[in-house]
């Protein structure tokens, strides 16, 4: 019964092609990047290292290019001393160290991870201007060594099935070799698809992909973690409230027995879970995204549900915020289990991890949680089962995923695709000296750099222009109203900006606009589609349910109509 209604609440909608102009512009900016990368033909590089200050230790980091990928998804595994990333599309890569133990060799691995895309940009989907491929994704990689010496590669990422996309966790087999990793492509099988297959929704996002999660662990010997987004059906963006409901995966951590496949709901009422690491004591810690604000720090325990969407120290999206629809008491987490740690503001939350190698020993035991829009790593001090402070230690870019190296060095993957190395520039102790080169030599871009240039691009989405507000309107809009005059359920909106609320002549108004005062700007548009009904009480126009992200393209499109 579940299913059925989730489904019918979400497979109707409008079509239109995105933009063409806006396509080609992004392939052809993507395609001369990737060009640049591959006419460099300096094998080796080296890469200097900045000094970062900090409370407790200082610290230097070097940055290294990994790719031509640019956005959301994407992550980081370590085999041994040998770090492997992928991008969002998939491609994998890794990091080896040189016998010297300082500096690296990058490699491209052949294969790619079984996504589909191919299908999907056929699609539906793929026809509606409001959704955004780089929201398609790889989103997670765990490395786990077996009995043979070889490592089960877990790797969580979107599958474009039939007419709707899939959240799977895939296997293959990798093996550590002397001449570096090697992966049996014939060997991938899916250790779980989660339930259901998500149609195109027909408000919000079409495909709230960046809402995913995916983040995976290993808990026990024969037990894996994964972490699940709500895809934004959370009651609000559409009246489904997937993490609260048992019958689908969406919004919950869901544990696998990897013997059986079996799966069962570990905790529930999440968001979009973008951290998951399970500690050496073995306490389970998750962060999460708050819708806007309210990034949370979470103790899993078996059996919790922690609130989402019924209660959120964060904020709806809109010009301007407001308080979250569904908490009943606003600035509490009432009723449900509360996060340890929460920031106000957002500061983009994403992967963790606990500090605990000898390279930081001042830190040992801390808490390293990384952050996206923040670009920043947050260092926790977590005793007596609480925070007692933090420290903010910015990086510059937008850190997606982050291994520790077995030496206590620390691995960041950031939407730049670069991989940020961070290690300790001073002496812990008095007396006893580093000696450190100043830079990090990475070798093998030659090859690596020719592979990529034969990969597709990794994000081909709409970009916020004219021509993007107008499909969009003309999509989501265009039914009741026109952006040029004539007969319409709505009013014309051709010059809607400057012109006098509730003026056109013989339109039959609402008295909440035809007896309010002052002209449309852009700012009371914005108001207008974020929340009509809490600006113009009594207005009859239906509720307007976009993704926040595409007001400022449609706003942008109505002005130029003037």
């Amino acid at each position: 019964m579940a299913g059925s209604v989730f489904l019918a609440g979400v497979t109707t909608g409008l079509f239109l092609p995105q933009p063409a102009i806006a396509k080609r512009a992004v392939r052809e900016v993507r395609d001369l990047r990737k060009q640049l990368s591959v006419n460099d033909a300096q094998d080796s590089r080296n890469f200097k290292f900045r000094a970062i200050e900090t409370a407790l230790h200082s610290l230097e980091m070097a940055q290294i290019p990994v790719g031509t990928f640019a956005g959301g998804g994407g992550a980081l595994a370590r085999t041994g001393t040998t770090v492997l990333f992928t991008d969002a599309l998939g491609n994998l890569g890794y990091l080896r160290p040189e016998a010297n133990g300082t500096d690296y060799e990058i490699r491209h691995l052949a294969a790619t991870v079984p996504m589909n895309r191919a299908g999907l940009l056929k699609s539906e989907f793929a026809k509606d201007p409001e959704f955004n491929i780089s929201y398609f994704r790889t989103l997670e990689l765990l490395a786990v060594p077996r009995s043979d010496g070889q490592f089960d590669l877990y790797v969580s990422h979107h599958r474009y099935a039939d007419n709707c996309i899939q959240f799977v966790v895939s296997r293959v087999v990798l093996a550590e070799t002397p001449t570096g990793l090697q992966l049996d492509a014939s060997s991938w099988d899916d250790v779980f698809v989660a339930k259901p297959c998500i149609p195109k929704k027909a408000t919000g996002h079409p495909f709230a992909g960046h809402e995913s999660g995916g983040r995976l662990a290993l808990i026990g010997s024969n037990s894996l973690l994964v972490t699940l987004g709500d895809y934004e059906f959370d009651g609000v963006n559409g009246p489904y409230k997937a993490s609260m409901d048992p019958a689908t995966d969406l919004g919950k951590t869901i544990e696998i027995n990897l013997d059986t496949r079996q799966r069962t709901i570990y905790t529930s009422g999440q968001r979009n879970p973008q951290g998951l690491y399970i500690a050496p004591d073995g306490v389970v810690w998750e962060t999460e995204h708050g819708p806007h604000g309210g990034d949370e720090l979470n103790i899993l325990k078996r059996g919790q549900n922690y609130g989402w969407p019924e209660v959120s120290y964060g904020l709806n999206y809109g010009f301007p915020s407001r308080p979250w629809r569904a908490n009943t008491h606003q600035g509490r987490h009432d009723g449900y289990t509360k996060p340890v740690f929460a920031f106000m503001p957002s500061i983009g939350i994403s992967n963790l991890l606990e500090s605990t190698g000898e390279e930081f020993p001042l830190w040992r035991g801390d808490l390293l949680v990384t952050a996206l829009k923040d670009r920043s790593i947050w260092r926790l001090r977590y005793e007596d089962n609480r925070v007692i402070y933090s420290e903010r230690i910015p990086v510059g870019e937008r850190v997606r995923d982050l291994e520790q190296l077995p030496s206590g060095q620390l691995m960041l993957l950031t939407d730049d695709a670069n991989i940020l190395l961070i290690r300790r520039k001073d002496d812990a102790e008095p007396g006893a000296p580093r000696v450190a080169q100043r830079s990090v030599a990475v070798s093998g871009y030659r090859a690596f750099n020719q592979a990529l240039a034969q990969k597709p691009s990794t994000n081909e989405g709409p970009e916020a222009n004219l021509a993007f507000g107008r499909s969009v309107f003309e999509s989501r809009c265009a039914g009741c109203h026109t952006g040029t005059p004539g007969t319409t359920n709505g009013p014309p909106l051709h010059g809607v900006v400057g012109r006098r609320i509730g003026s056109v002549d013989g339109f039959p108004y609402s008295d909440a606009l035809a007896g309010a005062e002052g002209i449309w700007t852009r700012q009371r548009l914005l108001d207008f589609l974020s929340d009509a009904s809490h600006n113009f009480q009594g207005t009859t126009m239906p509720e307007v349910v976009l993704p926040y992200r595409v007001y400022e393209p449609v706003v942008d499109y109505l002005e130029q109509t003037g």
